[in-house]
C-alpha cells in the first residue's frame, strides 16, 4: 500500500502503529490504522481489539460510544430494575435514550448477561466473545 510504504513505523505507548513525519520543523503523526482506510472517519476501530491488526477487513468507521465499550472491563448491558427485582438485559443506548432495546427481565444477572451475549452473537459476533469473556471474567 502505497500510502503507508514510504514511512517508518514504531509502537508507541498505547500499542498502536505510528509513524511521524517532519515538514517545516512540525512533526505529524500517522496512525497506520486511519491510513488503511481509504476515507478515514474520525474514529476507527478494531474489530477483533488487536491494535496491530490493521488489515482493512479488521477496521471499521466507528463513534465515540462503540468505542468506549471496545475499552470497556466491565459487562454493559443488565442492570438491576429494583421495581420489579428482577435484572433487566438491554442493547443500545443508555437507559431512557432512543435506540434502546430491552431483551427482557431475568432472575439473576448472569442469566441476563447471556441474554445480552446471545442476541449479541447476531449482530456482532466478535463484540459478543467481548462480552462474554468479560461475563466468565466477573462469574468465576
Amino acid at each position: 500500500m502505497k500510502k503507508i510504504e514510504h514511512l517508518n513505523w514504531y509502537i508507541n505507548a498505547y500499542g498502536y502503529a505510528v509513524a511521524g513525519k517532519k515538514a517545516s520543523g512540525v512533526k505529524e503523526v500517522f496512525f497506520m490504522h486511519r491510513l488503511v482506510l481509504s476515507d478515514p472517519p474520525e474514529l476507527v476501530d478494531h474489530k477483533d481489539h488487536e491494535k496491530l491488526n490493521n488489515r482493512k477487513t479488521n477496521l471499521r468507521p466507528t463513534d465515540k460510544s462503540v468505542n468506549g465499550f471496545n475499552h470497556s472491563r466491565k459487562f454493559t448491558g443488565v442492570w438491576w430494575d429494583a421495581r420489579r427485582s428482577k435484572w433487566q438485559a438491554y442493547l443500545g443506548s443508555s437507559k431512557g435514550k432512543p435506540g434502546r432495546r430491552v431483551l427482557g427481565r431475568y432472575a439473576s444477572r448472569r442469566d441476563a448477561q447471556q441474554a445480552v451475549v446471545t442476541e449479541l452473537y447476531k449482530i456482532d459476533p466478535i463484540a459478543a466473545k467481548h462480552r462474554e469473556e468479560l461475563m466468565n471474567a466477573e462469574n468465576n
